[in-house]
């Protein structure tokens, strides 16, 4: 606009100096339209090069504004993901969460763990991505990582065996494979038929298979 402003300006100053030229000098009549074209085509290249400039600010705008377009599509895209949450939960399936949500979220979506759930398997902070399968382990098919040490408890000897007939459930669980269910179990089972006699007798628990027995057979012990 202040351009615009100018160059009409000008043509007015050009416009007052043709017409003194013919009233004070003399000028030719020729030597006037000559001047007259000259300012034409000056404000001419002007005017198109004023409309150029608008246009090429015009389509620059219009990139930005799209570009800002997809970037946010993109974002709203990405603040939602769905994850595939099985293994020892109570309600397995596909879920929507927010894309900044954490393992944890994820199970409480899928109702939460079951007993036998081995939570100390998994890391319940770590981050979900997009089309991620979250598979939760029970008691039974997963291991201590290693390196960690087990706690040793009152009823344990001191070779770190656990003495079945006598331990509490804290104790049973530190079992591999044994987690609160199963501890319950053993303890429920000893009650009603008595102690054990034989370390492989545990296989008559509810829920404890030769899988089980395998596992914490060099960790357990009746007398």
């Amino acid at each position: 606009m202040i351009e615009k402003t100018r160059n009409i300006r000008k043509r007015v100053f050009a416009l007052f100096l043709m017409f003194l030229c013919l009233q004070t000098l003399g000028c030719r009549r020729d030597d006037v339209l000559l001047l007259s074209e000259e300012i034409s085509t000056e404000d001419t290249e002007e005017s198109e090069e004023f409309e150029e400039t608008e246009e090429t600010d015009s389509d620059e705008l219009r990139e930005n504004s799209e570009k800002e377009t997809a970037e946010t599509e993109a974002s709203e895209v990405q603040s939602q993901i769905v994850v595939y949450v099985c293994g020892a939960v109570k309600s397995p399936g596909v879920y929507f969460l927010d894309g900044r949500s954490r393992v944890y979220e994820a199970v409480e979506k899928a109702g939460g763990l079951k007993e036998d759930a081995a939570s100390w398997a998994i890391n319940l902070a770590d981050c979900i991505s997009d089309g991620q399968m979250i598979y939760i382990p029970n008691s039974d098919e997963a291991a201590y990582p290693e390196g960690v040490t087990l706690p040793v408890s009152a009823g344990d000897s001191e070779d770190g065996v656990v003495n079945i007939n006598t331990a509490d459930e804290n104790e049973l669980m530190t079992l591999n494979g044994i987690g609160e269910q199963k501890a319950k179990s053993i303890i429920e089972y000893r009650n009603t038929n008595g102690d054990f006699e034989n370390a492989c007798d545990i296989m008559n628990v509810s829920g404890i298979g030769e899988g089980c027995y395998q596992k914490i057979k060099d960790n357990i012990k009746v007398r």
